[in-house]
């Protein structure tokens, strides 16, 4: 049975694809098919080839964030591939990171020295699920204040709360998410969640972020 897939292309435009189904394939199969046997200069990203450990390949899929590697795809259903939201589109399924690169950039997203050696388990835990991040942007891109600020995103507040949590970081991290618009996070985020929903590693960036940063 061939699946459906439907992908937004330049200007809008809808490009319609029949690719034929094989038990196990992901979406990020059918677009190598895709580009292999239909559209060459389709433009999309993969870096781990379907590990799940890079967030290169995140699109959204039928309106929702995903890591196309892993959605499998489901015989009878049709899906509509788009660029994430909230980022300039370079082309087809790609999107533009260099502004939200350099953003980035503000809250120091690595280690800084100056703080303690990592002494026990519980300091080397202290901050494992927030470096699961696999910086895939999909938290951003449903995020009404990442969407509509010039300070740090979603995704920064997860950088920051990963150094605050790390003993060997020597860097004020909450006194630097509160420059970054920390406030306005404390605010919002309680009452929205979206992020909950669309991280693939399960990380909730108000209680294991911005809780975290506001608490000290």
């Amino acid at each position: 049975m061939d699946i459906k897939i439907s992908i937004r292309r330049a200007h809008d435009a809808i490009a319609t694809f029949r690719v034929p189904h094989q038990d196990g394939m992901s979406l990020l199969d059918a677009l190598r098919w895709i580009s292999a046997h239909a559209a060459p200069d389709l433009a999309y990203r993969w870096e781990c080839g379907g590990q799940r450990i890079c967030g290169v390949c995140t699109m959204r899929v039928n309106g929702e964030p995903l890591l196309s590697c892993a959605v499998t795809v489901a015989p009878g259903t049709d899906y509509l591939l788009e660029p994430l939201a909230g980022f300039p589109i370079a082309k087809d399924l790609i999107v533009d990171l260099t502004s939200r690169l350099d953003a980035l950039q503000y809250v120091n997203p690595y280690l800084t020295p100056g703080g303690e050696p990592i002494r026990s388990h519980e300091d080397a835990d202290a901050s494992k699920l927030l470096r699961s991040c696999v910086e895939c942007w999909a938290c951003v891109s449903v995020c009404p204040i990442s969407l509509n600020t010039d300070h740090a995103d979603a995704l920064g507040m997860v950088k920051l709360a990963r150094f605050a949590r790390d003993p060997r970081d020597g860097a004020d991290r909450p006194a630097l998410a509160a420059q970054a618009g920390l406030d306005v996070y404390t605010r919002t985020c309680p009452s929205c969640r979206a992020c909950m929903d669309v991280c693939p590693k399960a990380i909730d960036v108000y209680l294991d972020a911005v809780k975290v940063l506001a608490d000290g």
